[in-house]
Formats: C-alpha cells, sequence, structure tokens
C-alpha cells in the first residue's frame, strides 16, 4: 500500500488538485462563444475568480506594429474598461509584457512598488501590491500576454499559481485563435 501513497503523492506534486478543474472551467467558458471580444471578458473574469487575482487582463501583440492591443479587463468598471480597450501601447513601454514576450517566460513580482521592471506611474494608478504576467502562446508563438494582479495585499506566487496561469493563458491562446479563424471565415463567407 506505500507503493500506492507515493504513486498518489507524485500525481498530486504533478496535477495539483484543483488545476484540473480550473483548466475545466476555462475551456467551458473560452469554447462557449467565437465572438474574441465576448470569450476574452469571459476568460478574465473566471480567471480572476478561479484564481483570487483582484484584477485580470488580456493584451494582444501585434507583431508589425509592436504594439500591445488592450483586449480584456476584470476588476474595473465598465467606463474606464472601454476607454482603456481604446489605447494601444508601444511594446517597449510595457516591460512586463516584452520581458515575457521576449523570453517567453512568466514574470513573478511580489513587490510591485519596488521591483525596477514595473511603471511606477502605473502601479500606483492601479494600486497593483503583485503582478504575475504569462505569455500566452498559440503555435509556438507569443500572441499576447495574461495579467493576474494583486491589489488588496501583496502576494507570493506560487509555483501552482504560475501553473495555473499558464493554464489559463494556454485556453485563452486557444479561444482566441478559434475566435480569429471564425472571424477570417465569416468575413470571406
Amino acid at each position: 500500500m506505500a507503493d500506492a501513497v507515493d504513486v498518489a503523492k507524485v500525481a498530486e506534486a504533478i496535477h495539483p488538485p484543483g488545476h484540473d478543474a480550473v483548466l475545466a472551467e476555462i475551456a467551458r467558458v473560452a469554447g462557449s462563444s467565437l465572438e474574441l471580444d465576448e470569450v476574452l471578458d469571459r476568460i478574465v473574469e473566471r480567471a480572476a475568480a478561479l484564481t483570487g487575482a483582484d484584477r485580470t487582463s488580456i493584451w494582444l501583440l501585434d507583431r508589425s506594429e509592436r504594439r500591445l492591443q488592450p483586449s480584456a479587463l476584470f476588476g474595473m468598471d465598465a467606463e474606464f474598461t472601454s476607454a482603456w480597450k481604446r489605447r494601444p501601447l508601444e511594446l517597449d513601454e510595457e516591460r512586463l509584457s516584452l520581458e515575457v514576450i521576449e523570453t517567453g517566460r512568466p514574470v513573478a513580482i511580489e513587490d510591485a512598488g519596488a521591483d525596477p521592471r514595473t511603471d511606477k506611474g502605473s502601479v500606483e494608478f492601479f494600486g497593483d501590491k503583485s503582478i504575475l504576467v504569462v505569455p500566452l502562446v498559440r503555435r509556438g508563438a507569443v500572441v499576447g500576454t495574461l495579467f493576474m494582479n494583486h491589489v488588496s495585499r501583496r502576494y507570493r506566487f506560487s509555483a501552482q499559481d504560475v501553473a495555473t496561469a499558464q493554464a489559463i493563458a494556454g485556453q485563452a491562446a486557444i479561444a482566441i485563435d478559434n475566435a480569429q479563424l471564425y472571424g477570417f471565415v465569416s468575413r470571406l463567407a
């Protein structure tokens, strides 16, 4: 019986409890529509609920112009969110996204106010205490970034938090790809 317990511990370490449930929930939300804005709004809302983040956002990369398009935001009022979506940002101006896009690896920041990579004006304006940024990767290419922001208190991101955020980002990237393909086919028809 000792072998069975060891196998169970190994399985739990690889897939922590709740990880599969998070993936299933995000996959369900991502597959619920083919309208890109609607899908992204649902993903950031569920991502916040499932991870405990106070605010979540998705930025899509326009490689040709090296710009980030703010595409979905949860945790701010609707009027602010609407205005925010109309303000693309030069990739070089968003250092956390730039680092994630260039390396393909997540960036976890426990103390946003003290970390040299953060934009101090944004940190102060939004009240960010801790930030996790993960790449949205589809077909081997980074297509954007997913932000998980903690505002109410500083937060130390665990390996499980990063793995969960990456799983959510993976589902979001698939949903983005599907919605973009659907939009392309719809325009052709």
